[in-house]
């Protein structure tokens, strides 16, 4: 069984990169609220019977340039035309949550 995560991009980057790297989570939920920062990038099909780590964890290395366009990836459908490598800062959304990309794993953030 599989379901979706969402992939958003942060427009301002790297902002959000640099509030990870100085451990300001709360300028990010405050990015997220504001709702234009963020762009809806990639719906990424993911196995449902896998752990939540997993689960975010196969939403950013499938939104990656490896061995060629990540858009290209069977398990994407990218939304939009301008495609970078997620990366720190961007946010992964799935069932209803929301996590950023942190310097080593994932943080939620409640925005």
């Amino acid at each position: 069984m599989s379901t979706i995560v969402r992939v958003h991009h942060d427009q301002s980057w790297p902002a959000a990169r640099e509030a990870i790297e100085q451990g300001r989570i709360y300028f990010l939920e405050t990015m997220w609220r504001v709702g234009s920062v963020y762009r809806h990038v990639a719906d990424v099909r993911v196995s449902k019977d896998e752990d939540t780590a997993w689960i975010l964890g196969s939403g950013y290395a499938l939104t990656q340039h490896i061995g060629g366009p990540w858009p290209e990836n069977d398990d994407v459908t990218a939304v939009g035309t301008e495609h970078r490598s997620t990366d720190v800062g961007d946010v992964i959304e799935f069932d209803g949550r929301f996590w950023v990309v942190a310097l080593v794993g994932f943080k939620e953030i409640r925005p």
